[in-house]
Order: C-alpha cells, then sequence, then structure tokens
C-alpha cells in the first residue's frame, strides 16, 4: 500500500490520503517527481520500464515516481534515485525545473493525473556504476539528449513522452540546460 495525497485541480492538498491504486483507479490528482539526468558531456539517462509495470511497460523514460503523503518532492526523488538506480544523491545537488500538470489514460483503465515536480541533475557515472531495481526496471542506457529529444518530437512509440504542448515546454528548458552542459 502506497498512501498518497489528493490534490485539487490546482495542485493543492485536500486533506485527503487514499492508496496509489485507488487514486489510479477514480482518476485522481496526486504528486509524482521525475528527474533528468545529464552526464558531463550532454548525454541523458534512460531507464526502460519492467514488462510488469501497470502503466507503461517496456517503455523508456525517466526515474520517477510517487510522492507519498509523508515526504516532500525533494525526499521522494532522492528515494527513487536510491531505489531504481541505486546511488545516494546530495538533495542540493537535485535542480528544480518545472511542474507539468498531466492527464492520463490507459488502455487498463487506469487513470493517471499528476502534478510531476521534475527535477535535472549531473552525475558523472558510467551505466555499470548504477545498481537498478529490477522490479521497476530492465535497462538503462545514456543517450545523446538531441537523439532523444528527437524521439519525443516524433512520438516515438517506444517512449513515455509524447510531443505536447507540457513535454515541449518542458523540452524548452532542458534545451538551457543542454546548452549550459555542453558549451
Amino acid at each position: 500500500m502506497e498512501l498518497l495525497n489528493i490534490l485539487n485541480d490546482k495542485g493543492r492538498k485536500t486533506g485527503k490520503i487514499l492508496d496509489k491504486e485507488i487514486i489510479h483507479q477514480q482518476g485522481l490528482w496526486h504528486r509524482e517527481v521525475a528527474v533528468w539526468i545529464f552526464n558531463p558531456q550532454g548525454a541523458t539517462l534512460i531507464q526502460r520500464r519492467a514488462a510488469s509495470k501497470k502503466m507503461h511497460p517496456n517503455k523508456l523514460g525517466l526515474c520517477a515516481g510517487h510522492v507519498p503523503s509523508n515526504e516532500d518532492s525533494i525526499t521522494a526523488m532522492q528515494r527513487e534515485i536510491l531505489e531504481e538506480l541505486g546511488i545516494k544523491i546530495n538533495p542540493k545537488s537535485l535542480n528544480f525545473l518545472i511542474t507539468e500538470k498531466k492527464e492520463q489514460s490507459f488502455s487498463n483503465g487506469l487513470i493517471n493525473k499528476i502534478f510531476n515536480d521534475v527535477f535535472y541533475l549531473i552525475v558523472n557515472k558510467k551505466v555499470t556504476d548504477f545498481k537498478i531495481q529490477e522490479e521497476e526496471l530492465s535497462e538503462i542506457l545514456w543517450i545523446e539528449y538531441p537523439k532523444f529529444k528527437e524521439k519525443i518530437l516524433n512520438n516515438d512509440p517506444e517512449i513515455v513522452f509524447r510531443n505536447t504542448p507540457t513535454d515541449l515546454k518542458t523540452l524548452k528548458l532542458l534545451d538551457q540546460i543542454y546548452s549550459k552542459i555542453t558549451h
């Protein structure tokens, strides 16, 4: 059981707390976190979600997860990075990027209505330096950011992201980060 705060459509807590499964069944607003991890060469770390995942199985995405009712976004992001990738990070190395408001329905009947606090992080590690959580992921890889951005713009079916106004707004911010890293 994973208890999450229910949010209103403005992203504010309603005072109600429910299990993640109920939230997705009823399509209630809640908070999630995600992180774009870059290396000093400008590649971004992408992870393939496990085949057993209820949302986006086998798709390429980011280190991400829910924000439990007893955590804030930074604490949740630190925990997700440790759980999924096996690395401990200093909270000061997490840089806030944007809060995305997203709604998505899935063929299995689940509805994901989220306020997604997106961060970025720069790490100088090889793929072999990470220890992936096999219940969540099947692989991780570094990919050049422009190549991954192109996949998003082209609505590549292999990835979680889509060419939507929300994702395009995030990409504009990431373009600036990429430019700072590589120049």
